[in-house]
C-alpha cells in the first residue's frame, strides 16, 4: 500500500513521462525505439530465411539431378 493512494492522480489517466529510460525520454520515444527495433528484426530474419531456403532449394535441385544422372545408366 502506499500513503495517499488515491491522492496520486487519476487513474485512468495516460501516462506521459516514463522514468527509467533517461532524463527527456517519454512513452512515445521509447515505444517508436521498440517498433523500430521489432521491425528491423523481422526484416532481418525474412532475409535469412529466404537465403537459407534458396540454398536448401538449390542443394536438393542438384541432387535430384545427380539421382536421375545415376538411374539412366
Amino acid at each position: 500500500s502506499e500513503n495517499n493512494f488515491w491522492d496520486n492522480g487519476p487513474f485512468y489517466e495516460r501516462i506521459t513521462k516514463f522514468p527509467g529510460f533517461g532524463i527527456e525520454s517519454n512513452a512515445d520515444k521509447v515505444g517508436m525505439v521498440a517498433t523500430g527495433a521489432v521491425g528491423a528484426g523481422i526484416a532481418v530474419h525474412a532475409v535469412a530465411a529466404n537465403l537459407s531456403k534458396k540454398r536448401q532449394v538449390k542443394k536438393r535441385v542438384e541432387r535430384g539431378i545427380s539421382n536421375e544422372e545415376r538411374l539412366e545408366k
